[in-house]
């Protein structure tokens, strides 16, 4: 896994769908930076926690890196990132 100059992983778009802009999970896999997902999405931790099902300390404890990424995590978070990019498409069509 490729890392940055303060040992965090890099982010690397991979981007399966070029006209959507639905990124691959090897997007989500490579980023595993909860934090990055959150600002993307312009979310506070609590808002994050709330789509997320869970509590805004939960979200911290996965930004510091506490806690890991659960798949199911992963996957909400994935479906996140996919609708913030279809809505953001549909408003500039």
């Amino acid at each position: 896994m490729t890392h940055n100059s303060v040992g965090k992983p890099a982010l690397i778009p991979v981007c399966i769908f070029p006209l959507t802009g639905l990124c691959s999970r090897a997007y989500i896999a490579a980023m595993l930076d909860v934090r990055t997902v959150r600002k993307q999405l312009d979310a506070t931790q609590a808002e994050l926690g709330e789509m997320l099902g869970v509590n805004q300390s939960t979200i911290s404890r996965l930004e510091t890196g506490e806690l890991e990424i659960d798949p199911r995590t992963r996957l909400a978070l994935e479906a996140l990132i996919a609708r913030k990019s279809i809505r953001t498409q549909s408003a500039a069509a």
